[in-house]
């Protein structure tokens, strides 16, 4: 889950490419949409493999929404998504560290980007904190 586009966009092309034989992925425009996407799946007995949702939105943070989401889904693996570098931000680097120890956060992932005049780069590995 992102508040723009064009991060949705790669993310969505990053995981369909890497994922999408195996797995159903649903991106979501808002933590408020997903949330109930993620209550609809829950009603319908659907299993979640993982969430993943940019840390800083409008509507709410990630931190926020990963909470929810464990709520909801217990055992469905959460990572907060940031950009590159985001780690030197010390609002990013404690919402992080207060996320994975409140269990909201299981993982970090750095957001696919796309340098100048290349494809998009990207990190589907997950990082373990």
């Amino acid at each position: 889950m992102d508040d723009t586009r064009e991060s949705r966009d790669r993310l969505h092309a990053e995981l369909v490419g890497r994922y999408g034989r195996d797995y159903r992925i649903v991106i979501e425009s808002s933590p408020v949409a997903a949330l109930a996407a993620l209550r609809a799946m829950q009603a319908n007995k659907e299993p979640v493999a993982v969430v993943m949702a940019s840390l800083w939105m409008t509507e709410m943070n990630g931190r926020d929404m990963l909470s929810a989401v464990k709520d909801i889904h217990p055992r469905t693996k959460r990572a907060v998504v940031i950009p590159f570098g985001g780690w030197g931000d010390r609002a990013t680097a404690e919402a992080i560290r207060g996320g994975v120890a409140s269990g909201c956060i299981d993982y970090y992932l750095l957001r696919p980007w796309k340098a100048p005049g290349r494809g998009v780069s990207s990190n589907a590995q997950r990082i373990p904190l």
